[in-house]
């Protein structure tokens, strides 16, 4: 990792259309959803498969580190390994939540998320849904429609999660 990963503005990732909403019993009223559940092994499975099948121009992260007071920040940072801390420092998260999800963030956004140390929520724009996590490795997953909840619930199969609810 060379380059720090720059955050993008709310305005920015606004205009990318993300299915989007201030809390989760909004995605669960408005939009189609499934809870998934799995191991971090699997999510990292999908998650990835996800990434290369909407293309890195289209898939986002939201990452709350920048705004933690010292003191949580300090208490995660103990829970870290010294190659996690590596991509904590190439994230730029004083400007901002939002980034392009990357190959090389998505491990460790993975693990954050799934050890339930920071919550993450992902968002696909190409295939659109947003991945909200986490609740003892279930992970909510909301749509716009049926076709694209037919095509996650495919890929998480295939990834070896499991569906516990739908609408």
């Amino acid at each position: 990792m060379k380059e720090k990963l720059l955050a993008l503005s709310r305005t920015d990732f606004m205009s990318k259309e993300p299915i989007y909403f201030n809390n989760i019993q909004c995605g669960f009223d408005d939009y189609h959803y499934m809870t998934l559940h799995g191991s971090e092994f699997c999510y990292n499975h999908f998650l990835k498969k996800a990434l290369h099948l909407n293309g890195s121009d289209h898939v986002y992260v939201d990452f709350y580190y920048g705004r933690l007071k010292q003191e949580e920040k300090e208490n995660l940072q103990s829970f870290l390994t010294q190659e996690d801390l590596q991509v904590l420092d190439f994230i730029d998260y004083d400007n901002g939540i939002y980034f392009y999800l990357t190959e090389e963030i998505l491990p460790f956004l993975i693990k954050i998320t799934a050890q339930e140390m920071l919550f993450n929520t992902f968002y696909f724009t190409k295939i659109p849904c947003t991945l909200w996590g986490n609740y003892q490795l279930k992970f909510p997953i909301f749509f716009k429609d049926t076709e694209a909840k037919r095509f996650y619930e495919e890929l998480a199969l295939s990834c070896g999660l499991r569906i516990l609810s739908s609408s």
